[in-house]
């Protein structure tokens, strides 16, 4: 068996040094990210920071791919924490609050829905849920945007997927997609047509909603 001084003059990586290299690599994948959604988004970079942060980490908990989490938050709110629909769809995720009331439970009740933070681990388990119930990402999508029940998503399930591979893209640095300003409301999910679309968070009053629970920046 080889020493430890043996594999670093042949070159082999110890397991420190392959876990140093794995989270040095996941820094990387994520300041890709940010950065990105940030200037396609118009968003202050600490906030873009703040939402990617919090998909990793909400990911790693669950078992889901942190790209999915960010896709389906790009074509349900264009990461506009603040967003809420006409039929109770609220934050960065949309979540429906009052129907899933009881997931807020441990994170204060349905008044921090707006939080970005809690609304990015409330969305994530239902989500989450959605894809143990129907075995697929296409089918969870389809239930998580409400067309469950229809023979068809209006093509919401083909956006989130289209910006997830972007996403991992990015992440990879493998390709860096064209800046193109997200697309109108007109393209967004049913729930999100009359959407209140407030100014991007960097213009935000601090006040507005308190920001809990938050995890560590980039």
């Amino acid at each position: 068996m080889a020493t430890s001084e043996t594999a670093s003059l042949i070159g082999a990586e110890t397991p420190e040094k392959t876990e140093e290299h794995s989270k040095l690599d996941e820094l990387k994948q994520k300041q890709r990210v940010a950065s990105w959604i940030s200037k396609r988004y118009r968003i202050a970079g600490k906030a873009s920071n703040l939402f990617v942060t919090t998909a990793y980490k909400t990911a790693f908990e669950l078992g889901l791919d942190p790209h999915l989490i960010l896709a389906v938050m790009a074509v349900e709110s264009r990461f506009n924490p603040y967003a809420e629909s006409s039929v109770g769809a609220q934050g960065l995720m949309q979540v429906m609050s009052k129907v899933h009331a009881d997931k807020f439970e441990d994170h204060g009740g349905i008044q921090y829905a707006l939080d970005p933070v809690v609304n990015i681990k409330v969305g994530s388990k239902i989500l989450k849920d959605y894809v143990k119930q129907k075995g697929s990402i296409e089918l969870a999508l389809k239930s998580y945007v409400g067309a469950a029940a229809t023979s068809h998503d209006g093509g919401y399930g083909s956006r989130v997927l289209t910006e997830y591979r972007k996403l991992k893209a990015v992440a990879s640095g493998s390709h860096s997609p064209s800046l193109v300003q997200a697309k109108s409301s007109s393209k967004r999910s049913a729930r999100q047509k009359k959407a209140i679309g407030p100014a991007p968070l960097a213009k935000q009053k601090k006040e507005e909603t308190p920001i809990r629970d938050s995890a560590v920046l980039l």
